[in-house]
């Protein structure tokens, strides 16, 4: 019989982070740029933010398809794609098609990573104190993101329409140099993230087919883990 990883007893505080996913080796998650529409116009980066964070609140969820992308300074990318479920209070669940039955659950700033290639089970803490460290994470407080981040256009000078709405963090990161978000015009949900690490490593993540949610069971959040699964735990990350 398969053991399942209880979501319950994992409690969400702060968020999955770039240096997390860099970890994982693998791609892991968040979103670039689109068009926003000629009414968006006098709306500030902060103001589109607000309403994607009224948009994200107004339902328990949304599931998608995403593609990600790896990019190191030095090396070819490492693409992957598959679908997820966001849900409110920071939670995550990413399933791969490729790389194959690879599982990512990201519970606050808790997550687990389910390698069947390897028969492993990863689990790790993240402990950033300057900004939030996880996709999920960002969702959550994306009304809260001038806490953490200066917030501007992505090319100042030119009008905010069609523009990246770029985060650089505050406070000096050991990992993330800047992040990029791009909102669906029509839904006000996020299309694509961009992470850019203070190394060279630039991780994007896109969606497609949002659908957003009326209800979210908390077995949503779950894992089957095989018999004869290794479990790891990966030393705690901070800044």
């Amino acid at each position: 019989m398969n053991r399942k990883i209880d979501t319950k007893v994992v409690i969400p505080t702060t968020l999955s982070r770039v240096a997390a996913i860099a970890w994982l080796a693998l791609p892991a998650f968040l979103f670039s740029i689109s068009a926003i529409p000629v009414h968006a116009e006098e709306l500030s980066p902060q103001g589109m933010l607000k309403k994607m964070s009224a948009s994200v609140k107004k339902h328990p969820g949304f599931t998608a398809r995403f593609r990600q992308t790896l990019s190191p300074p030095n090396s070819g990318a490492i693409r992957s794609e598959g679908d997820l479920i966001f849900g409110q209070g920071g939670k995550m669940i990413l399933h791969y098609q490729k790389p194959k039955g690879q599982v990512l659950l990201l519970l606050g700033n808790k997550m687990s990573f389910y390698i069947p290639q390897n028969t492993q089970l990863i689990n790790k803490t993240l402990k950033s104190r300057t900004i939030p460290e996880t996709p999920a994470l960002l969702l959550e407080k994306i009304a809260e993101l001038d806490q953490y981040f200066y917030i501007r256009p992505e090319s100042p000078g030119k009008s905010v329409s069609g523009e990246t709405i770029s985060l650089v963090p505050k406070e000096a990161d050991r990992h993330l140099a800047l992040a990029r978000i791009t909102i669906d015009p029509k839904t006000w949900l996020p299309q694509k993230i961009v992470f850019m690490e203070v190394n060279g490593v630039i991780l994007s993540i896109t969606l497609t087919d949002i659908r957003t949610l009326s209800t979210l069971p908390n077995q949503s959040f779950t894992m089957d883990i095989p018999p004869g699964t290794t479990i790891a735990q990966s030393p705690e990350g901070s800044n």
